[in-house]
């Protein structure tokens, strides 16, 4: 019952698993091999405290500025594109904030997203810090 023959047959029925659940991915042209590590948050720190306007900085390791978009945003809220820094080294994404603007949740914490996409719109890598705010 489990000889060479039944041992054929569970092989060749793994294999065609196999391929049956890789096919979903393989047609999928949105599945991006990098992960979320590249995605470098280099301000703030995850448990910062933040204090009126701040410069949020954030890069993808392995790319350059121009093949990339990064966006951020507070708790859920609207997403907004980070610009160039080509002046800093390392060269990143950035964007200016006011937390003077955030009182919905006191002191916090807050969380900050960042959604990093390709130059197709695909996306690449996210991450998030909690902050708080003075």
């Amino acid at each position: 019952m489990f000889g060479p023959a039944g041992a054929g047959r569970r092989i060749v029925k793994l294999i065609a698993l196999t391929a049956l659940l890789a096919l979903p991915l393989g047609a999928c042209d949105d599945v991006v091999g990098i992960g979320d590590r590249d995605l470098d948050i280099i301000w703030p720190r995850n448990g910062a405290t933040l204090y009126g306007y701040e410069t949020l900085r954030a890069r993808v390791r392995g790319y350059d500025l121009d093949e990339y978009d990064i966006w951020w945003y507070v708790d859920d809220g609207v997403e907004r594109r980070m610009y160039n820094e080509w002046d800093y080294n390392p060269e990143h994404k950035s964007y200016e904030i006011d937390t003077w603007e955030w009182y919905w949740n006191g002191r916090g914490p807050y969380t900050i997203g960042f959604v990093a996409e390709d130059w197709r719109g695909r996306r690449i890598a996210e991450r998030t810090v909690r902050v708080y705010i003075e």
